[in-house]
């Protein structure tokens, strides 16, 4: 069996801990022989064989189909990421199914279903923020970035066969930018009230840095003026309310200030109430660092939490406010690796956190938490319904699985062997199809068992 693309890791969103090799936006690789080194000169980054198993290295998806609806549910509505849960009403239907052209998946495989032409493992290529379009599964988001996004062909990519096929879009007004698409995305939301209507976090690098709005499903976006005013364009993360697509949180890759006598190099965050227009600027704590991640802590469908309960994860912990940022408490001292941190509520509305060396999981909605698990570093932790599901953020290593009525005995899920594991996940609840966008690895896809 063949392993998935070995590249080099994108520096800027390491983590010491577990890859010792890496310094902040040096733009180098890690050196031959490391579990982010480069594939062998001449290759694309990929070592590929003819597959029809859904095995690991294999080529983009073949036609087929996708699977059946009826699969079983996860925590919270018909699609579920790292991002949040979401719930709408679908106004225009909701279209569970998936046509013929959806790519061939075997039961209990990841399949690469990347997006073709991208240079993956060379120029910091890498596969981030990833989302389903709550309304038609079929409809996929795939953020790309890359040291160089130009030669990287970073940008937004959307495919609405489930990945057979994808196409770049994300055309951007000239009066904030230099170019004419989005360069360098790191996270995308969907509203489930109305699935053309996206929140996108670009930032790092690139000339599109900030946070976008489209109400085409991605064809073009704009950037608030409200946003722009405020200056601070280096985005990191953007959180949508489950239970309001107008309350958006957005946080920061870059300080907002610098050596600051009261909050250091920190970022704080913005939250907007009305989808964008004008901006409430929450003040960082001293400690928290800049490079951090935004998580409504709510799941509607369990009557977990609300509106004004958020989880910050920063490299200086994770910090919990229940009155929308007025005072905070640190949950936690286990900081997260910049770019990373997904949350996940199990039925019995157990917590899941990603984004240190170790995962956490917390009894109390976020006010305490408990490692659990290998120390390996991870970005994202997503379940099925049944089993609970992650990956180191770099390998070789394979997916590990444990029940949702567990979560603290971990094992392999199978032999597939991975460079990369998941930055983002998000699962195709009818269909029963989960996916992994995984850093250099690319995007897979699998069938659930």
């Amino acid at each position: 069996m063949s392993s998935p693309r070995l590249v080099y890791a994108a520096t800027w969103l390491c983590v010491a801990v577990s890859i010792t090799r890496c310094s902040a936006d040096s733009g180098e690789p890690a050196p031959p022989g490391s579990p982010g080194s480069t594939a062998p000169e001449g290759t694309d980054g990929a070592t590929t064989q003819p597959d029809t198993t859904g095995s690991a290295g294999g080529s983009n998806a073949a036609a087929g189909h996708g699977g059946a609806a009826g699969a079983s549910g996860s925590g919270g509505g018909s699609v579920a990421d790292g991002g949040g849960r979401v719930s709408g009403t679908c106004k225009g239907g909701v279209s569970s199914g998936l046509a013929g052209g959806a790519p061939a998946l075997t039961p209990g495989l990841w399949k690469d279903i990347s997006p073709p032409g991208v240079p993956y493992g060379q120029n910091g290529t890498i596969a981030l923020g990833i989302a389903v379009d709550p309304c038609n599964p079929a409809i996929i988001y795939l953020c790309i970035t890359g040291f160089d996004p130009v030669m990287a062909k970073g940008g937004i990519y959307k495919t609405t066969d489930a990945g057979s096929t994808w196409r770049r879009i994300g055309k951007v007004k000239p009066n904030y930018t230099g170019v004419d698409q989005i360069d360098n995305p790191i996270h995308v939301r969907v509203d489930p009230d109305d699935p053309q209507h996206l929140y996108l976090a670009d930032g790092v690098r690139g000339a599109t840095t900030g946070f976008w709005i489209s109400h085409d499903g991605g064809e073009t976006f704009d950037m608030p003026q409200s946003f722009a005013d405020v200056k601070f364009f280096d985005t990191y993360d953007v959180a949508m309310d489950p239970t309001n697509a107008g309350h958006v949180l957005v946080a920061f890759h870059s300080p907002w200030y610098q050596d600051h006598p009261t909050y250091g190099t920190s970022s704080g965050i913005l939250e907007s109430k009305d989808a964008g227009v004008t901006w409430i600027r929450h003040e960082p704590l001293p400690g928290w660092g800049s490079g951090s991640v935004i998580h409504f802590l709510s799941e509607p469908s369990l009557g977990i939490g609300d509106s004004r309960t958020w989880l910050l994860g920063s490299p200086g912990g994770l910090w919990q406010t229940k009155d929308a940022g007025v005072s905070w408490i640190k949950a936690s001292p286990n900081g997260t690796q910049h770019g990373g941190g997904t949350t996940y509520y199990t039925k019995a509305g157990v917590l899941y956190s990603a984004g240190a060396s170790k995962n956490l999981r917390s009894m109390d909605n976020g006010q305490s938490w408990t490692e659990i698990g290998p120390s390996k570093g991870f970005n994202s932790i997503l379940g099925d319904g049944k089993k609970l599901y992650t990956a180191p953020c770099f390998g070789p290593a394979p997916f590990i699985t444990s029940p949702e009525t567990d979560g603290l005995t971990w094992t392999d899920y199978n032999t597939q062997q991975f460079a990369q594991g998941p930055f983002e996940m998000a699962i195709d609840v009818p269909n029963g199809i989960m996916y992994s966008g995984s850093w250099g690895s690319g995007l897979w896809a699998m069938k659930l068992p």
